[in-house]
């Protein structure tokens, strides 16, 4: 099957999530939203389809039913964190983290953020409310490069970050 989804000059760098017979993708640069297909068929459904999450290059995450992601980067709307209803779409809530971008993964039931300037979050994967349960600056405030575009990385309890400029931080979680 095919499913047609409008691009902006060939570029989609989010990953699909890809869960149930269901497939979410997200895209920025056209502002196309998000959409929520059902691939159980011999061709895909479109189960919703809005305009609450529109990354530009910050793949999603779900956890128990909902998905994390970065709505906007770099040009407009800048960072700002949001949990949707995977059965809805609806946003259940939103936290403007005032950066130019946001990277994330999930773990434990948390979501590990870095931000564009190298500021690493730990929050409640809740769909409740924004709950940040700590926060550094990774570069310890050292006049380094401050473009962090790749997800962290969590392994054997450490969290691996790496910036544009090529430096890579391990910061040790596991105390």
């Amino acid at each position: 099957w095919l499913y047609e989804w409008e691009e902006y000059g060939g570029i989609q760098i989010t990953d699909p999530l890809i869960f149930n017979n269901k497939v979410f993708n997200t895209q920025y640069w056209a502002r196309l939203g998000c959409v929520l297909l059902d691939i159980g068929g011999e061709e895909p459904k479109v189960l919703w389809k809005n305009l609450n999450m529109s990354s530009n290059f910050s793949s999603p995450v779900m956890i128990d039913g909902y998905i994390y992601g970065c709505h906007g980067g770099y040009t407009e709307y800048l960072g700002i964190l949001k949990c949707l209803d995977v059965e809805t779409g609806e946003v259940m809530w939103e936290e403007d983290l005032d950066t130019l971008s946001v990277s994330l993964m999930a773990a434990d039931g948390k979501l590990i953020i870095l931000e564009d300037d190298g500021t690493l979050r730990i929050i409640k994967a809740t769909p409740s409310s924004y709950q940040e349960i700590s926060s550094c600056d990774v570069l310890k405030g050292e006049n380094k490069f401050r473009q962090f575009w790749t997800p962290p990385v969590l392994c054997n309890g450490k969290i691996y970050c790496r910036n544009y400029g090529g430096d890579l931080v391990c910061i040790d979680v596991s105390k």
